[in-house]
């Protein structure tokens, strides 16, 4: 079985639609996203495409609603799953990566969750990140 790395955004179930609209600004926003790993600092938006939501991942917090991933350069893909709850909604972000070695792609999965989270704050919508378990 193939490691993964997983991360999630949390918010009131009410936040959904927030929660969907700060991780396509990531990707389709006017500002071009930057993240520097190491002494390297990259710029540039992420491909989406729309993932299949049904048996995407069994998910004991909701059901899963939508679901993207997002694909830049080199970096392995990381898959986004939204999913409502009775009292949050999530976003889970996960990666075929070794989540026990520290890399870019590490860095740059917790980027992507941290921004996120942080678009979604500044607006005024709690959120807060967790690990999730590996699967």
């Amino acid at each position: 079985m193939e490691d993964r790395a997983g991360y999630q955004v949390t918010v009131p179930t009410g936040a959904l639609g927030d929660l969907i609209d700060a991780v396509h600004e990531l990707a389709f926003g006017e500002s071009v996203p930057t993240w520097r790993i190491g002494n390297v600092t990259y710029l540039g938006r992420p491909r989406v495409r729309d993932l299949p939501v049904p048996g995407r991942m069994a998910n004991r917090l909701g059901h899963p609603v939508a679901a993207i991933a997002l694909t830049q350069w080199s970096c392995p893909t990381v898959d986004v799953v939204f999913v409502v709850g009775r009292n949050a909604a999530y976003a889970q972000f996960c990666c075929h990566i070794d989540p026990h070695a520290p890399g870019p792609d590490l860095d740059r999965l917790r980027g992507l969750v941290s921004t996120t989270a942080a678009v979604l704050t500044a607006r005024g919508i709690p959120a807060h990140t967790d690990q999730i378990a590996e699967r």
